[in-house]
Parts: C-alpha cells; sequence; structure tokens
C-alpha cells in the first residue's frame, strides 16, 4: 500500500497539527507560566487566556512550516528548518505568557 509524496506531506501535517500540537502547546504554555510565577491560579488563568490564540497563531505557522519541512527540505536538514522556526514560535509563547 504506497500513497503518493504529496498524500503523505499532507498526512503528516494534520497528524502533527491535530493530534501531537493541541496537548503539547497547552503542556507547553503551562510549563511556562507555572515555572515563571510557581502560582497554579496564575497558570489556569494564563492557559484560559493564551491557549485558543496560540493554537491558531501556531496552525497559522507550523502548518506551512511543516509542509515546508516535509515536502521541500531535504531529509538531512529538516531538524535545522524545524529548530529555526521554534527559535522565533519559542519567543512567541514566552511573550504570550507574560
Amino acid at each position: 500500500w504506497s500513497l503518493s509524496p504529496q498524500l503523505t506531506v499532507i498526512l503528516k501535517v494534520l497528524l502533527n497539527q491535530l493530534v501531537v500540537t493541541p496537548p503539547f502547546l497547552l503542556f507547553t504554555i503551562g510549563y511556562l507560566q507555572f515555572f515563571l510565577t510557581f502560582d497554579r491560579s496564575k497558570t489556569i488563568q494564563t492557559l484560559k487566556n493564551s491557549f485558543v490564540t496560540a493554537l491558531f497563531v501556531n496552525w497559522k505557522v507550523w502548518t506551512v512550516a511543516q509542509a515546508v519541512n516535509f515536502g521541500i527540505v531535504p531529509i538531512d536538514y529538516q531538524v535545522l528548518f524545524g529548530n529555526l522556526v521554534a527559535l522565533w514560535w519559542n519567543i512567541y509563547l514566552s511573550l504570550i505568557s507574560t
């Protein structure tokens, strides 16, 4: 059973964005806020205020980035490409978590 390269990229991106991203993003925002404040109620409030917005921004940024990464970037450079996008992404998450 073989899928076309384009369908493979689409499935990888969908799996990443719909299954992996939401819980990972929730965890990331939560631990960033908790270790900044050590305040559980502040952490929960930040999650309520930031998660949905961050998820939509994530889908805008990472869907394109992962499609490029899986579809165009040579396999030897995929980690480097992902890390470059992640550098910006982690700065963004830190800013919205403060």
